[in-house]
């Protein structure tokens, strides 16, 4: 009996980490770097942004903040609120809202099931770490590998790479300061997003470009 005990230990402890689950509400900071290139000019175009992200998967609420850089050198506020009870998707800039239809669901806290484990890795030093999971999710036409913490599942990073719309595009996204809330009233819409009917087009952003696993 214990040497078939023996025998079932490297089978238990060396068994791949199944996919896990962050919390259902979060606030965090993020930077996004990349790139993507033009299918008609074949000029590369960076993607350079800092952003603060608020999710509510229990309320299907999402919105994203990004400050995105001008040629003159400021920076210019982009807020996308997404409502998935009623699918649609707010735009405001400069005081201005424009209003899309969402056709795709909220995407869930969690890991798929389908994703593919890739490895765990340390950060930090040898007296001081910590350890992530990173996984490989396929999606239509590119991939998103992502990282989260070992003990919490709190996401560390991601990246996403493909070709949409004929757009090659790769994107690198690092997450900060990750708290387990988001702020009271944060996905009220502004009175310039009242009466909006929705157009047509892909707003402001890379909505037709990529799609990362959480940001809009």
């Amino acid at each position: 009996m214990k040497f078939i005990a023996l025998l079932l230990l490297p089978l238990v402890f060396g068994a791949d980490p199944q996919p896990c689950c962050t919390r259902t509400k979060f606030t965090t900071s993020l930077v996004e770097l990349g790139g993507y290139l033009d299918p008609v000019s074949n000029i590369p175009t960076p993607v350079d942004f800092t952003a603060t992200l608020y999710y509510d998967y229990d309320n299907k609420m999402l919105r994203a903040d990004r400050d995105m850089p001008l040629a003159a050198g400021n920076m210019r506020r982009v807020t996308v609120i997404t409502d998935f009870n009623k699918m649609k998707q707010y735009t405001i800039v400069g005081g201005k809202c424009s209003v899309l239809n969402e056709t795709a669901p909220m995407t869930a806290n969690c890991i798929p099931g389908n994703a593919t484990y890739i490895a765990t890795s340390k950060i930090g030093s040898a007296s001081r770490s910590f350890s992530v999971n990173t996984w490989k999710i396929a999606m239509p036409n590119f991939f998103i590998k992502m990282s989260m913490t070992k003990d919490h599942c709190i996401p560390f990073s991601e990246s996403t790479w493909g070709t949409v719309n004929k757009v090659v595009t790769e994107i690198n996204y690092m997450f900060m300061d990750f708290k387990p809330s988001v702020p009271e009233r944060i996905f009220d819409l502004p009175d310039a997003c009242n009466g909006h009917q929705p157009g047509t087009g892909a707003g402001v952003g890379r909505r037709s470009v990529m799609k990362s696993m959480f940001l809009p």
